[in-house]
Protein backbone atom coordinates (compact mmCIF):
# COMPACT_ATOMS: atom_id res chain seq x y z
CA UNK A 1 0.00 0.00 0.00
CA UNK A 2 3.16 2.30 0.84
CA UNK A 3 4.47 1.83 -2.90
CA UNK A 4 1.07 2.88 -4.48
CA UNK A 5 1.19 6.30 -2.43
CA UNK A 6 4.60 6.82 -3.37
CA UNK A 7 3.97 6.14 -6.82
CA UNK A 8 1.27 8.46 -7.04
CA UNK A 9 3.27 11.77 -5.59
CA UNK A 10 6.08 10.60 -7.94
CA UNK A 11 3.28 11.10 -10.84
CA UNK A 12 2.46 13.96 -9.68
CA UNK A 13 5.66 15.71 -9.35
CA UNK A 14 6.44 14.31 -12.94
CA UNK A 15 3.33 16.17 -14.22
CA UNK A 16 3.87 19.38 -12.63
CA UNK A 17 7.63 19.46 -13.21
CA UNK A 18 6.60 18.42 -17.35
CA UNK A 19 3.85 21.16 -17.30
CA UNK A 20 6.28 23.83 -16.08
CA UNK A 21 8.93 23.08 -18.51
CA UNK A 22 5.74 23.62 -21.53
CA UNK A 23 4.83 26.59 -19.60
CA UNK A 24 8.08 28.01 -19.91
CA UNK A 25 9.07 26.79 -23.28
CA UNK A 26 5.95 28.42 -24.71
CA UNK A 27 6.80 31.41 -22.99
CA UNK A 28 10.55 31.89 -24.39
CA UNK A 29 8.99 31.16 -28.08
CA UNK A 30 6.35 33.42 -27.71
CA UNK A 31 8.60 36.68 -26.45
CA UNK A 32 11.09 36.36 -29.29
CA UNK A 33 8.16 36.09 -32.05
CA UNK A 34 6.51 39.29 -30.71
CA UNK A 35 9.48 41.69 -30.35
CA UNK A 36 8.39 44.95 -30.86
CA UNK A 37 10.75 47.73 -33.54
CA UNK A 38 10.70 50.93 -34.18
CA UNK A 39 8.01 52.11 -37.69
CA UNK A 40 10.78 54.33 -40.01
CA UNK A 41 10.60 57.69 -39.61
CA UNK A 42 9.94 57.60 -35.80
CA UNK A 43 11.89 60.02 -33.52
CA UNK A 44 15.06 57.85 -31.64
CA UNK A 45 16.63 59.38 -28.75
CA UNK A 46 20.04 58.19 -28.61
CA UNK A 47 22.51 58.36 -25.55
CA UNK A 48 25.93 57.97 -25.68
CA UNK A 49 28.39 58.64 -22.98
CA UNK A 50 28.43 62.09 -22.81
CA UNK A 51 25.37 63.16 -24.32
CA UNK A 52 22.00 62.94 -26.01
CA UNK A 53 21.20 63.09 -29.60
CA UNK A 54 18.10 63.26 -31.30
CA UNK A 55 17.66 61.78 -34.42
CA UNK A 56 15.45 59.43 -37.09
CA UNK A 57 15.13 55.65 -37.99
CA UNK A 58 15.91 55.89 -41.79
CA UNK A 59 16.45 51.88 -42.57
CA UNK A 60 16.16 48.78 -40.68
CA UNK A 61 18.02 45.96 -42.66
CA UNK A 62 18.92 42.51 -41.03
CA UNK A 63 22.91 43.67 -40.56
CA UNK A 64 22.00 47.37 -39.33
CA UNK A 65 20.09 49.95 -38.68
CA UNK A 66 20.46 53.27 -40.10
CA UNK A 67 19.90 56.63 -38.53
CA UNK A 68 19.44 59.97 -39.51
CA UNK A 69 21.91 62.83 -38.90
CA UNK A 70 21.04 64.54 -35.32
CA UNK A 71 18.69 67.48 -35.07
CA UNK A 72 19.87 70.72 -33.91
CA UNK A 73 23.55 69.84 -34.34
CA UNK A 74 26.00 70.10 -37.40
CA UNK A 75 25.73 66.48 -38.52
CA UNK A 76 28.18 65.17 -36.33
CA UNK A 77 28.18 62.49 -33.90
CA UNK A 78 31.15 62.20 -31.84
CA UNK A 79 30.89 59.02 -30.95
CA UNK A 80 33.92 55.97 -31.65
CA UNK A 81 32.86 52.47 -33.72
CA UNK A 82 32.10 49.92 -31.52
CA UNK A 83 30.99 52.27 -28.84
CA UNK A 84 28.07 50.91 -26.88
CA UNK A 85 24.61 53.18 -27.06
CA UNK A 86 20.77 53.18 -25.37
CA UNK A 87 18.65 54.12 -28.25
CA UNK A 88 14.43 54.90 -27.18
CA UNK A 89 11.31 56.10 -28.93
CA UNK A 90 7.77 56.07 -28.70
CA UNK A 91 5.78 53.43 -28.86
CA UNK A 92 2.24 53.21 -27.96
CA UNK A 93 1.50 54.43 -24.47
CA UNK A 94 4.89 53.63 -23.66
CA UNK A 95 8.85 53.70 -25.09
CA UNK A 96 11.29 51.34 -26.20
CA UNK A 97 14.53 50.61 -25.08
CA UNK A 98 17.19 48.88 -26.49
CA UNK A 99 20.90 48.59 -26.20
CA UNK A 100 23.30 48.42 -29.38
CA UNK A 101 26.74 49.33 -30.67
CA UNK A 102 27.82 51.51 -33.16
CA UNK A 103 29.22 50.03 -36.70
CA UNK A 104 29.88 53.80 -38.18
CA UNK A 105 29.76 56.77 -38.50
CA UNK A 106 29.52 58.86 -41.76
CA UNK A 107 31.73 62.24 -41.07
CA UNK A 108 30.25 63.89 -44.29
CA UNK A 109 26.39 63.12 -44.23
CA UNK A 110 26.09 62.70 -40.61
CA UNK A 111 24.54 59.07 -40.97
CA UNK A 112 24.58 56.58 -38.18
CA UNK A 113 24.55 52.76 -38.54
CA UNK A 114 24.19 50.44 -35.70
CA UNK A 115 23.66 47.12 -34.72
CA UNK A 116 20.31 45.64 -34.63
CA UNK A 117 19.41 45.23 -30.75
CA UNK A 118 19.13 41.38 -29.95
CA UNK A 119 16.18 42.51 -26.66
CA UNK A 120 14.27 45.63 -26.96
CA UNK A 121 12.34 46.63 -23.73
CA UNK A 122 8.88 47.85 -23.37
CA UNK A 123 8.40 50.64 -20.22
CA UNK A 124 5.07 52.11 -19.64
CA UNK A 125 4.47 55.88 -19.84
CA UNK A 126 4.76 56.84 -16.23
CA UNK A 127 7.71 54.49 -15.55
CA UNK A 128 9.25 56.39 -18.12
CA UNK A 129 8.91 59.66 -16.95
CA UNK A 130 10.74 59.15 -13.33
CA UNK A 131 13.35 57.27 -15.36
CA UNK A 132 13.72 60.81 -17.49
CA UNK A 133 14.13 62.81 -14.18
CA UNK A 134 17.01 60.09 -13.10
CA UNK A 135 18.71 60.54 -16.36
CA UNK A 136 18.83 64.31 -15.96
CA UNK A 137 19.53 64.70 -12.47
CA UNK A 138 22.59 62.21 -13.74
CA UNK A 139 23.43 64.60 -16.23
CA UNK A 140 23.83 67.54 -14.26
CA UNK A 141 25.91 65.58 -11.29
CA UNK A 142 28.85 65.36 -14.48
Amino acid sequence: MALTAWQTILELIAVFCLSALAGYLFTRAKGYRHQLSPVLGAKVRIRGRRQIYHCRLEAVQPTRWTFSPPVARDSYYPMARGEEIIAETSVGSGRLLFRTSLICADRFRGRVWVEPPKKTFYVEAKAAREMDLRIARNLALK
